[in-house]
């Protein structure tokens, strides 16, 4: 292990490599935050930025600042190393252990008593590499299936070694250049990091399965499977391999669920993408729509709402819509208008994460008792009413065609309902069908109104979405069209067999009988 220099300097409680003595001291200190802010930023959240930043003397180096958020993340820091000093001292375990991380430079903290008010750490930078999951898939399959079982292999080595790494996954391997069996591997971000002590096995199951978790969009069943053996160092046919299997199916789908969870509350948390300052208003918006930038699109929206025109697309009780260029501005007017206008927003980016087609949330802004959100302008998109009366009265659509777009409307509601997505205004009018290179694809819109229970829809709420859909799709749609439409979504549901299929005519004839049902115009 190297010698270290400690010392205090500007109020931080300094730890460094000889050599970064002189930078920290120069151009580090007495803020951080001003060495941070001149470099390339990498990523930002509510408790860390980071930036590659060059430090005269160090060259390159990889560098984190942490400020405490909130009064939970204050009293974690009093009883607790910080995260920038818990990084240090497992990089340092790391290297004594021969597993291959970004070299430590330094550490600095201060402290107003035992209150943490900032902490840096830094590394060297890692240049000429990526993170694994491009690599993986820029190598040839079968150097793909070596990386995949070296990586398995190597992540068994560090828990064998006394390293538990609470954040592992893709983006913190890098990977060098070389063949699949033989690329240099780095582990970096090492802050939630346990070290010199034995890993259980829960602990074990958890990280691999966010290892393969991360690497869904690479990696199918089979790499799984050749990861888990190259972990094990068993056999496919062991038992202890099927217990293994099935303890991992079980953590790759509450890995999702937690990513979902997490993914949808990033639209009002500070990160990289999306920022609190909307000075004069206050909301929540993404970086590159500025709060000028947000300023002239309401100003456009109060001028067409005073002028009227096509630029207004609709101007209701409930709320006013207006577009301008490629943003739509929708002013929510209900007494529950700011809750109504931010339910939007994150109901849009939780869509989005789900993987559903909606218009895209740009911000979510209120002052002077107005509440107002943006979206992405979809207007060149027709409603799924009006498209499927148009080109059933025409004929414009061949009969395979029109069978192509009922399959495809039932398996997107099927699919809505499968991940436990409910709207609570499920009509033909605030779906927009695109199509293109002769499939369809349906954008869900006016999404103040919804839910994400995590799990698929109980029937009560499913029968409220298919009547609400049956009574605002006009009667040219068949009773026929209708059937194989119900039979589609009943079979992408799971739902399919007659008993559910009278049981679910029953209950939609029962409901519609209550409703108000489009015959030709479609319902605004």
């Amino acid at each position: 292990m190297r010698s270290l220099r400690r010392f205090r300097e500007a109020g931080f409680a300094v730890e460094c490599v000889p050599e970064a003595e002189g930078p920290v001291r120069t151009r580090l200190l007495p803020d951080p935050s001003v060495a941070l802010s001149d470099g390339d930023l990498v990523k930002r959240n509510m408790y860390r930025a980071v930036a590659r930043v060059r430090l005269q003397g160090l060259g390159p180096v990889a560098l984190k600042v942490h400020v405490p958020h909130g009064l939970a993340d204050t009293i974690r820091n009093v009883f607790r190393a910080s995260r920038a000093r818990a990084e240090w001292r497992a990089a340092r375990y790391l290297e004594g252990a021969g597993i291959p991380t970004a070299r430590p430079l330094l550490v600095a903290e201060r402290r107003r008593g035992p209150l943490l008010k900032k902490a840096a750490y830094a590394t060297s930078l890692l240049e000429d590499r990526t993170t694994f999951e491009p690599a993986l898939l820029a190598h040839a399959p079968r150097e793909r299936h070596a990386l995949e079982r070296r990586a398995a292999a190597w992540i068994r080595a560090f828990h064998d070694r006394g390293v538990s790494h609470g954040d592992l996954h893709s983006g913190n391997v890098l990977v060098g250049g070389g063949p699949g069996d033989l690329c240099d591997l780095r582990i970096l971000d090492l802050h939630t990091a346990r070290v010199g002590r034995p890993v259980p096995r829960w602990r074990r199951d958890a990280q691999l399965a966010r290892w393969l978790h991360s690497l869904s969009a690479s990696t199918g069943p089979g790499g799984r499977l050749r990861s888990l053996l190259a972990y094990l160092g068993s056999r496919p046919a062991d038992r202890s391999t099927r217990a293994a299997w099935a303890r991992l199916t079980r953590r790759l789908a509450a890995w999702e669920r937690r990513r979902v969870r997490s993914r949808s509350r990033r639209c009002t948390e500070e990160n990289i993408h999306f920022t609190a300052d909307c000075t004069p208003w206050i909301g929540w918006r993404r970086h590159e729509w500025t709060p000028d930038r947000i300023d002239r699109a309401l100003r456009a929206h109060d001028r067409a709402l005073a002028e009227g025109g096509p630029a207004v697309l609709k101007a209701g009780r409930k709320s006013r819509v207006t577009r301008h260029g490629d943003v739509v501005v929708k002013e929510s007017l209900t007494a529950s208008r700011v809750l109504r206008a931010r339910a939007g927003y994150r109901n849009a980016h939780g869509l989005e994460v789900r993987g559903f087609l909606t218009a895209h949330p740009f911000a979510c802004v209120r002052r002077n008792g107005r509440a107002i959100a943006l979206y992405q302008d979809l207007s060149r998109l027709p409603r799924l009413d009006r498209r499927v009366r148009d080109v059933r009265t025409s004929g414009a659509w061949t009969p395979a065609r029109y069978a192509a777009f009922l399959d495809a409307t039932a398996d997107f509601v099927a699919r809505l309902h499968r991940h436990g997505v409910w709207h609570g205004d499920l009509k033909a009018v605030n779906l927009l069908l695109a199509e293109e290179n002769g499939r369809f694809a349906v954008h869900v819109v006016d999404t103040d109104r919804m839910r994400f229970r995590g799990r698929p829809l109980p029937w009560r709420r499913r029968m409220r979405n298919l009547t609400q859909l049956a009574a605002s799709v006009p009667a040219v749609v068949t009773r026929t069209d209708r059937l194989r439409w119900w039979r589609r979504y009943a079979k992408a549901s799971g739902l399919a067999g007659p008993d559910l299929e009278r049981r679910a005519a029953r209950d939609v004839g029962a409901a519609l009988g209550r409703k108000t049902v489009v015959v030709d115009e479609p319902i605004e």
